[in-house]
This record gives C-alpha cells, sequence and structure tokens, in this order.
C-alpha cells in the first residue's frame, strides 16, 4: 500500500505545533546531512515554468461489463476484393452488473445481419469502431446469451510502429499469385478489424474458427485440427477449435501454399509450417523446439499447458514474430537453408515466442501498461535457454546487448507505464530489455530456488487469467516471506537507473578500503537513489574475496577492512545490476582485471576499456585474449592483435576455432599481411569450412590479397543461394567494375537476406554507373520492376528503389556539371527517364511504410560519384 505524503507530514506537523505552544526543553541535538530529496510535479508543456500544473494522462485497465465465454467464426474469402466474408456467433454474459446494452469492438466492418439467439435485432448503433446492440431484456451476471452477426470486413491500416509496422490486423499477401497468403497480426487491438469482439488483453474466452478455403491451400488457427470437409465448390472447410481460453489479440488464422512438417513433444503434436522450397529445413528453422518444450517446462515448474504448437513462415510479416496461443507467425527472415542456420539459429526468437506461452498467454497482462508481464518475461527468456544450452558466457553477453539496447534509449518512463500515448509505444526497450534485465536482478536477489519456486506459484495460481505486477509481488512474496515492495517500486513503478561514479582508495593508518559512490542519474527522470544490492570482489592476490553491501544513498562511502592495498576491485562482477558504472580505473588495473576476472561481465568491461585505449597493449595480453573462453573476446582480439607477433596463433583460430566468427575475423585479419603461409590458410577455408561466414569472409580475404585468384572460386560459389556469399562475391564484382557481372546481380537477388539487399543493390546501381547509359537504362527498368512487383517483400521494394533514387541523383548531378550542351542533354534525357520511372514506384506503391521511407529519399546529390 502506497503511504500518502499526508501521513508522512503528520508527525513532523504535530513537532512543530508543540513546539510553539509549550515551553521547550533544553537538549542536545544532533545534526545530520540526509540527501536532499526533489519532488516535483510535471508541468503541462505550453505552461511557463512556474504555471499551471497538469495532471499526467492516466491509462487505466479496460472496464469490464460483459465476458466473452467463447467466440465462433466461419470464414471464408474473396482474394480479388480482399475481402472477408464472416459470420460471428459470441456467447456472452455480463461480467457483474446487469447490463441492458453490449458494446463489441468492431473496426470498420459492414454488418449485414444481427440476431440475439437467432432473433433478428432490428435497431443498434455502429459508428464505425464500436457497435452497441441493446437487449431485449436486462441481463444479471447468471445469464448466458448468444449475438449472431453476419459482417465483411476489408481490413485497412491507420498506422503503425517500430515493433509492429502495421494495424491493419488482416493481410493479403500476393492475393492474385501463387504464392498467395493471409495471416492476422492482433496486437495491439487489432483483431476487431477482421471480428467483433471485446479487444482488450484483459477478455478471455474459448474459440472455434471455420476456414473456407481453396483446396489447395493450407490453413492454422489456434488450437487442433478437428475436421476438415470438401465441398461441392472445390473448397474446403477447416475447422479449428481451441478448448482453453485465451486473450482476443491472440486469436490468429493463416491461409496460403505452405508445406507442413510434422514433430512431437510428449504428447503435444508440434507443425512447421514453410514454403515448399524449405520443407527439408523446417526441422532446422525450428530446431530445438522440442528441447525448449522440455526445458522451460522444467524451469518454470509448470508444464506446457496447450494441446499443440505450431509455427509458421508468412511474407512480409509486420513484426518480427507474434506469439499467438499455440499458433506462433514468424517473419520469412527465419526462413534459410540448413547450412546457413550454422551460423545465425533462430534459437532466441524461437525461445522467445514459446515462453509467451506461459507469461502471455497462460497469464495475460491485464493491460498494456503492463506489458512487461509478458514482454520482459520472454526477453528473460532468450537469456535461460541460452544460459542452458550454450552455457553461462554466452546468456550474460545475451544480457549486456540487452542492457545496451536499453541504456541509448533516452525516453525514460516506468516499466509500468500508465501514462503512454498509444499501446504500441509500449514495445520499446523498456517493456523487452528492461523487463528481462530486473526479473533477471530479482533472480540474485531471492536466490535460483526460491525465484523459480515463485514462478511456479504465480503461473499456477493466475493462470487463465490476467495479472499486475503486483500479482508478480505477491507471488514471490508468498513463496519467500519477503516484503519486496522495495524492489518492485523503483524497478517496476518508477522509472530511470541507477548512474554509478565509483572511486577506490586505501587507508594505510586504518587499513581499510575505501569505496566512495555516488548516484549521478538526474533526479528529474530517475529515482534521485535506488536501493542497490551490491557485490565486490576484492583481490589482495589472485583470489577474490566478495563482499556485499547495501548501497541506500545518493553519496555513500564504504569501509572495508582490508590488511593491505587491494590489487584489484571488480565492483558487480557478475554483471547483474541495471547500471550504468564508471570507475577511476588505469590501463594497468584494467589488464590486471581481464587477466584475473573469472566473469565474463567483468573480463568483457576490461577488454573493451583496453582496446578502447588504441595503446599499445602486451603480447601476454593479446595472447591471453586470443585464448578467451569466450568467442567474441577471441574475435576482436583476432581482428586487432598485431600480425607480427602473433600471425600463428590467428593461423590456428582460422583453421581451428569451434565459432565461425572467430575463423572468419582471423582470416580478414591474415589478408592484412601478405606471404606464403596465409594463401593456403584461406584457400583451405574456401575449400573445406562448413560455415558460408567463414567462405565469405575467405573469399573477401583473398581478394585483398589476389583479386585474380579470388575469382576463381567465384565460379563454383556464386550458385549457392545464400546470403553472406552473395555479398562477398558482389563486393569482389564491384571492386573489380566488370560489367560483364550484371547478370549475376538480377540472377541472385532474390537469395540476398533483407538486411543485406540494400548493399547489394547499391553495388549493382554502381557497378551499372560505371557501365555506361545503355546499361543504366537497362539496370532503370529492373529496378523499376522489383520496386512496383507486389511479390517483391517490402524490403526489397525499398532498396531497389533507394538504389534506382541513387542513380538518379548521380545523372542529375553529372547533367548539372556537363562541359557541354550536347553532353548535357544527353545526360538530362536520362535523368528524366530514370526519374519517371522512379515516380511511377512511388504513385503506385500501396505500403503506408514505404511511402513514408520515399517520402524521405534524398533528392540532391551535393558531391560527383
Amino acid at each position: 500500500m502506497k503511504t500518502s505524503y499526508a501521513t508522512l507530514f503528520l508527525p513532523l506537523l504535530a513537532v512543530l505545533f508543540y513546539s510553539c505552544n509549550s515551553p521547550m526543553p533544553v537538549y542536545q541535538i544532533e545534526e545530520r546531512n540526509l540527501d536532499t530529496l526533489y519532488v516535483r510535479a510535471p508541468r503541462t508543456t505550453s505552461a511557463p515554468s512556474s504555471e499551471s500544473y497538469a495532471p499526467p494522462s492516466y491509462r487505466a485497465t479496460p472496464r469490464r461489463t460483459i465476458d466473452i465465454v467463447h467466440t465462433q467464426l466461419d470464414l471464408s474469402f474473396d482474394w480479388k476484393k480482399e475481402q472477408v466474408n464472416g459470420r460471428a456467433e459470441l456467447t456472452l454474459t455480463p461480467w457483474f452488473y446487469p447490463v441492458d446494452t453490449i458494446y463489441l469492438d468492431a473496426k470498420h466492418l459492414r454488418f449485414t445481419r444481427i440476431s440475439m439467439d437467432d432473433q433478428v435485432v432490428k435497431e443498434w448503433h455502429y459508428d464505425s469502431m464500436q457497435l452497441s446492440i441493446p437487449l431485449p431484456a436486462t441481463k444479471s451476471r447468471l445469464d448466458t446469451f448468444q449475438v449472431q452477426l453476419s459482417y465483411v470486413a476489408r481490413p485497412s491500416a491507420s498506422g503503425g510502429s517500430s515493433a509492429i509496422q502495421s494495424n491493419q490486423g488482416l493481410f493479403f499477401i500476393n492475393p492474385t499469385r501463387d504464392t498467395r497468403q493471409i495471416w492476422t497480426q492482433g496486437e495491439t487491438e487489432w483483431n476487431s478489424r477482421w471480428f467483433p469482439t471485446v479487444d482488450h488483453p484483459n477478455e478471455r474466452f474459448t474459440q472455434d474458427i471455420y476456414l473456407t478455403v481453396d483446396t489447395a491451400l493450407a490453413t492454422l488457427s489456434n488450437g487442433a485440427l478437428t475436421a476438415s470437409i470438401s465441398n461441392a465448390d472445390g473448397t474446403r472447410t477447416d475447422h479449428w477449435a481451441l478448448d482453453l481460453p485465451h486473450a482476443p489479440y491472440l486469436t490468429m488464422i493463416a491461409v496460403g501454399t505452405f508445406v507442413t512438417v510434422t514433430d512431437q513433444w510428449k504428447d503435444v503434436p508440434l507443425t512447421y509450417y514453410v514454403e515448399p522450397e524449405y520443407e527439408k529445413d523446417a526441422p532446422h528453422i525450428f530446431a530445438r523446439t522440442p528441447d525448449m518444450l522440455s526445458f522451460f517446462s522444467e524451469r518454470f515448474g509448470f508444464p506446457f499447458p496447450w494441446p499443440t504448437y505450431a509455427q509458421i513462415v508468412v511474407r512480409e510479416f509486420v513484426s518480427g514474430a507474434m506469439e499467438n496461443t499455440t499458433a506462433v507467425v514468424f517473419g520469412d527472415f527465419v526462413q534459410k537453408r540448413r547450412r546457413a542456420l550454422i551460423d545465425n539459429p533462430n534459437d532466441n526468437i524461437v525461445a522467445h515466442e514459446l515462453v509467451h506461452h506461459w507469461f502471455g498467454n497462460l497469464v495475460t497482462c491485464e493491460s498494456w501498461a503492463n506489458l512487461t508481464l509478458n514482454e520482459g518475461f520472454a526477453n528473460y527468456g532468450e537469456y535461460l535457454w541460452q544460459e542452458h544450452w550454450y552455457g553461462r558466457e554466452e546468456a550474460d553477453f545475451h544480457m549486456y546487448i540487452e542492457r545496451d539496447g536499453y541504456f541509448r534509449d533516452m525516453n525514460a518512463h516506468p516499466l509500468i507505464h500508465f501514462q503512454y500515448e498509444e499501446a504500441e509505444d509500449m514495445f520499446d526497450s523498456h517493456s523487452y530489455n528492461k523487463g528481462g534485465a530486473v526479473l533477471h536482478m530479482l533472480r540474485y536477489e531471492l536466490g535460483d530456488d526460491a525465484f523459480f519456486a515463485g514462478l511456479a506459484h504465480f503461473l499456477r495460481k493466475h493462470q487463465f487469467t490476467a495479472v499486475e505486477a503486483h500479482d508478480l509481488r505477491l507471488a514471490m512474496e508468498t513463496v519467500t516471506g519477503r516484503d519486496l515492495n522495495w524492489f518492485f517500486e523503483q524497478w517496476y513503478f518508477a522509472a530511470g537507473h541507477p548512474i554509478l561514479d565509483i572511486a577506490y582508495d586505501y587507508d594505510t593508518v586504518s587499513n581499510e578500503l575505501i569505496i566512495a559512490i555516488e548516484q549521478t542519474q538526474d533526479p528529474e527522470i530517475s529515482l534521485p537513489a535506488f536501493r542497490l544490492p551490491l557485490q565486490f570482489d576484492i583481490y589482495l592476490d589472485d583470489t577474490p574475496v566478495r563482499i556485499n553491501r547495501i548501497l541506500r544513498k545518493r553519496q555513500q562511502t564504504l569501509r572495508i577492512p582490508a590488511p593491505q592495498r587491494p590489487n584489484l576491485i571488480v565492483v558487480d562482477p557478475e554483471g547483474v545490476l541495471l547500471a550504468e558504472v564508471t570507475e577511476q580505473k588505469n590501463t594497468l588495473q584494467y589488464n590486471r582485471q581481464f587477466m584475473l576476472a573469472t566473469h565474463l561481465n567483468s573480463r568483457w568491461k576490461a577488454w573493451q576499456n583496453l582496446i578502447r585505449t588504441g595503446r599499445t597493449l602486451p603480447n601476454t595480453l593479446w595472447e591471453a585474449a586470443l585464448h578467451d573462453s569466450f568467442w567474441k573476446i577471441r574475435a576482436q582480439a583476432a581482428q586487432q592483435a598485431p600480425l607480427t607477433n602473433h600471425q600463428n596463433t590467428i593461423i590456428h583460430l582460422a583453421n581451428k576455432d569451434p565459432h565461425a566468427t572467430v575463423r572468419a575475423k582471423a582470416l580478414l585479419a591474415l589478408s592484412r599481411q601478405s606471404n606464403d603461409d596465409i594463401i593456403p590458410v584461406i584457400e583451405q577455408a574456401l575449400r573445406t569450412d562448413s560455415s558460408f561466414l567463414v567462405i565469405g569472409a575467405a573469399l573477401e580475404a583473398l581478394v585483398h590479397i589476389d583479386e585474380q585468384r579470388a575469382l576463381a572460386y567465384v565460379a563454383t560459389l556464386q550458385n549457392i543461394p545464400e546470403s553472406a556469399l552473395l555479398m562477398a562475391i558482389a563486393d569482389l564484382y564491384g571492386r573489380q567494375e566488370d560489367c560483364q557481372a550484371l547478370p549475376f546481380f538480377t540472377d541472385n537477388l532474390t537469395a540476398v537476406d533483407r538486411t543485406d539487399v540494400f548493399s547489394f543493390l547499391d553495388t549493382y546501381q554502381r557497378l551499372a554507373y560505371h557501365c555506361g547509359i545503355p546499361t543504366v537504362k537497362a539496370a532503370g527498368v529492373w529496378l523499376h520492376k522489383i520496386g512496383t512487383t507486389p511479390g517483391q517483400s517490402v524490403f526489397h521494394r525499398y532498396a531497389a528503389t533507394a538504389a534506382l533514387n541513387e542513380l538518379t541523383m548521380s545523372f542529375q548531378y553529372d547533367a548539372n556539371a556537363a562541359e557541354n550542351d550536347k553532353q548535357r542533354a544527353i545526360l538530362q534525357n536520362l535523368t528524366d527517364q530514370l526519374q519517371q520511372w522512379l515516380s511511377k514506384i512511388k504513385k503506385l506503391e500501396t505500403d503506408a511504410r514505404l511511402k513514408q521511407l520515399y517520402r524521405q529519399l534524398p533528392s540532391i546529390r551535393p558531391e560527383p560519384r
């Protein structure tokens, strides 16, 4: 329970009253200098600093007036019109108070018939967002009744966010092509664009969904496929049933030309949906799903609660993935060949969406302000899987990256954030990154046994219900017997994080280590002072002594008995704290920390400080880094270590290191020094390495040493549809300025990952620019075709348009700089043609995201190419 300011100040008022009305006895007064606490109320942004106060907006948990017990949908599709023809039957009951009208979320649907208990409703009101239906008689919470709604949906987008790029809800992809798909994305409250519901996360229902589609198409929805019936008109109706309740945003459907690959975990059937060409790769795309089910069921003390589990890959998905109950949707970036997955497995995203089936689907945040109860747990699930499968160091580095992503976010707000502008704003580095890091701290605060016992209790008590952060706190308090208000108040309900400035000294008189700590975070946007359990590893020799202290003040000095000045002090040695820490350490101390510290967090911090200095490091340190247990340190060391002193070690890494990134970085490092020992190492990697990343690096390394020799390998590599290889070959052709290589780009575009396609097409347009006007015209035609083809992904369309824009700017610059009228006329004519193609792309584009990006493309080249 929160304590009011009035309660805090009553004792002080009583003392003041007494002192003014009674004789004051003489006491010796003890004076203490306490930290100053600033309490400021936010003001309106338009008001002067001393004027009106505006209370912040409050995003309350949606009020429940009715409860949807069950949803039944019967859907068919008009592909040409991109239209859903639907019939919904909702089984309803009042939540508590009697109701005489029901309200349903229904965004831009067209209703053709509404009936209640099979009696047509003649009067109802609809404002294009919400449907209100008067009841023939008032219903109490003891009543259950049905409403039937026939409708048409033609979903369209009205916005999006960086996390969920479109709020369209249901998407037709390539509706007139063989690769056509339908899929849905309901989070946050966008499923009501294709069926009427109460579209809030604190609603929950069971469901039956009937999908009528062409017989050649596969379907997927939540739960189990209970029937599949062929119809006389050449269609098929599939019945999907989910008998356990879940939130409306987790309802999904997918239709398309998919193949299915089946697997099994205990008595739970597993299904993987992929495009036909990836059928053999499907078990590797979703590798370790059965292992993850076993691990998380045991770790959370709660067996996987759902009857089935399917994972589907769709085209042009508007987010990374979505955890729909029993039917997870992934973007097509996860769809790779088995060999490509060696370097870049999908473990993190597969684990993240699976963990949601406990945290998010089984227990669901009651409002979007509490989103971290979904996403923070899924984020931390990635850490837990890394720790289990790959080891503690891999997990700790993952946590380091997550924390760093949060630290870069300048928009500080509480984890439980009731003042958000739009629900989609909650999908940020707070709900995800900070949420996972806070759970990691809570785990260390309580200990493993208590933390995971608390999670099990939380899941058991709140299964199939909506929860808020206090439910998690109370579950942990019930298990541990501890008051955890202090932890939740500062980490869940307050903004910011501690920023610590730490200085060390030693008192030779008292034989004490002195640690001066100041919390320097801005009190305007964060708590002025956090309560922090701090750990220090103190090295009097080469073995640390672990010291635990509690930091409570903004400025605090710790005095720790020590018989001599320590050789090294390491704060937060295991990297548990969500805090930015600055220490007064020199290069020698960081060198010692790197050599002595056992935990990755301490070694990594020391290593980053050492290589950041730019100073010459001793050979012993380079060798230690080249042999470090963590691959990222070995990779950086291989990249930067002086070859003259460490060539043999780097050659060994290039040949034998178990991590592909280390082998790749070692090969690139070796290419800086051309001698007879280097080329055989590079060529061996080209011939025998299993990793496409390494082969691509080897090709790039050989280009640096001997381009003609590298070209001899291209013929055997350029037909392998792997992005890392294709990018290395594209770079080689770009360096060669070989106009005969242009077909390589047009032939291999579809095999290039969306993250690489921008660089790939930029290299293509640069090569085309070099090859003259006829080639540029052909390039313009091809780029225009990519930019206007609906079947292409949005990444490919945008990359092609950006490349065409670059060509246009280049020739406009050349035309303006031409030395004579004839040359200027020729160049201007080509520029005009390129501009026409570019304008046509922009005119035909219907995707709101691309339209916005196209408006941001530059139109003037500031310098010649």
